[in-house]
């Protein structure tokens, strides 16, 4: 990867994708605790309210808090889009956003339907803000950057799931007569094929090349893989009927031919040194082999909610969280050297990205992770004995990740402080 092709000096300021990627780890861990209050009986039906409720605090809390974020620092340094007053959207989005999924989550838990109302037009307000503003400057890029092109096809997956989101919170609080069953795959379909898969894929197209140290993804899997997506997406909800079993195969294959393309480039990966992210992104690229295999045999209704755990936990935070582990050691090292540029010094105390969060405490947390993962899917499955012990590893999971970013921000302050003297 070309360093030279970013344009670093446009990078926002530090706390505008921090505030995201630092909130992320907050909601799963409300999710966590939700779990533990719950019990078994969470997997019962996809239908349990407390169920919805954990699925929004981690594709909205977790999932859309790191993408938030990621695409903040993005937009303007590999698509060369200056965002005008990012620390003041960003705020105003983040706010509006951690209000909307608490106001969402409570209206199940506390059978309140009066609050999807307030979350729907919070969150509308939040998501209209966000589509609009990277939309806008997505769109003015000169950049021909393939990730370009896959966060424009993303943010317009985004735009369909929050309409239908919306307008089923809506339905939930007596506002319209939506048949909230009747579009809720849909819903489900445009947020995590569309919306998730296609921007983790637009993503990886650059980081993984870049900190992981491999070769680029083939010129025609960046060409055709990504569009035809979400050309099966749209054709879900555009033509219903020509769908049936053709495409589930169809995009199980599409999903099959990314996860394999990235485990092969992670195993010819350059750098040989151990690495906590490549852990993270081997176990993303497994589980969605895994789910894609599963998309097409014939399963009962009750495997629905552990392949849904197998996308959100096992393929979308995995590499989420393994992102982390790059994107904010390398937003630290990168924000420390221009603060002493800008004092007029080319020395300081500025640790490298391995010394931002220790490797040994990303380890921990990636065995946290991956062992609270196989003992939720294993609890789904009908081993419900596993159940609490699933739930404590993910919130123990949250909570170190939680920490590392913790003391990572606060390895920045002491640091900026002392070369700031």
């Amino acid at each position: 990867m070309n360093y030279t092709a970013l344009s670093l000096q446009q990078t926002p300021p530090i706390s505008v994708p921090l505030r995201f990627m630092l909130s992320a780890p907050l909601f799963a861990i409300l999710a966590a605790v939700l779990m533990l209050y719950t019990g078994p009986e969470l997997f019962m039906s996809r239908w349990q309210p407390a169920l919805l409720a954990i699925t929004h605090l981690l594709t909205l809390g977790f999932l859309a808090m790191v993408m938030f974020g990621a695409m903040f620092q993005l937009l303007p340094v590999l698509m060369g889009s200056l965002l005008p007053r990012p620390v003041l959207l960003s705020s105003i989005i983040h706010g509006l956003l951690s209000l909307g999924i608490v106001l969402m989550a409570w209206g199940w838990i506390g059978v309140l339907p009066v609050l999807f109302n307030w979350a729907s037009l919070v969150l509308g307000t939040s998501f209209a803000i966000f589509i609009g503003l990277m939309g806008f400057y997505l769109l003015r890029s000169l950049s021909t950057h393939i990730t370009r092109y896959m966060m424009l096809m993303a943010l317009l997956a985004l735009l369909g799931t929050i309409t239908l989101g919306l307008l089923m919170l809506l339905g939930l609080g007596g506002w319209t007569t939506t048949p909230v069953h009747h579009w809720i795959d849909l819903h489900l379909s445009w947020g995590l094929a569309g919306w998730v898969l296609l921007l983790v894929m637009g993503v990886s197209y650059q980081v993984i090349p870049m900190f992981q140290i491999t070769s680029e993804y083939p010129q025609w899997h960046k060409r055709w893989i990504g569009i035809s997506i979400f050309t099966l997406v749209l054709l879900l909800g555009l033509v219903p009927s020509i769908t049936g079993q053709l495409l589930p195969l169809l995009l199980a294959a599409l999903v099959l031919i990314y996860a394999l393309t990235t485990m092969r480039l992670l195993k010819a990966r350059r750098r040989k040194l151990p690495d906590v992210t490549l852990r993270f992104w081997w176990l993303a690229m497994i589980s969605l082999l895994v789910l894609s295999v599963l998309m097409i045999s014939p399963l009962p209704p009750s495997a629905y909610i552990t392949m849904t755990i197998l996308f959100i936990i096992g393929f979308a935070m995995s590499a989420a969280n393994g992102m982390l582990y790059k994107i904010i050691p390398f937003l630290i090292w990168l924000h420390l050297n221009t603060r002493l540029q800008a004092n007029g010094r080319w020395q300081g105390s500025v640790p490298n990205m391995r010394q931002v969060i220790a490797e040994h405490h990303g380890y921990r947390q990636f065995l946290l992770h991956l062992l609270s993962l196989l003992l939720l899917l294993l609890s789904s499955a009908g081993f419900t004995y596993l159940y609490y012990s699933a739930a404590l590893g993910f919130l123990l999971s949250q909570l170190y990740l939680f920490w590392n970013i913790i003391n990572a921000i606060r390895l920045y302050q002491r640091i900026s402080g002392q070369n700031s003297e």
